[in-house]
């Protein structure tokens, strides 16, 4: 009983593995190189923009 559950979830990890590996990371890899190769652009546009939208941390909106 127990080598078949451990059996059926190498199998289960192996099909996230295999999904993430083949569909996910071809998908993010260009768009990541891009943005390292990029980082100019990012610091000057993105990070700007990205921080008025962040929310406010409890430290900074309590002085005392």
């Amino acid at each position: 009983m127990a080598s078949s559950l451990t059996r059926s979830q190498s199998r289960f990890s192996g099909m996230y593995g295999y999904q993430v590996g083949s569909l996910v990371v071809p998908t993010l890899a260009p768009i990541l190189v891009w943005l390292w190769l990029d980082r100019q652009f990012v610091a000057k546009v993105v990070v700007p923009a990205w921080k008025p939208s962040a929310p406010a941390s409890p430290s900074a909106a309590d002085p005392s």
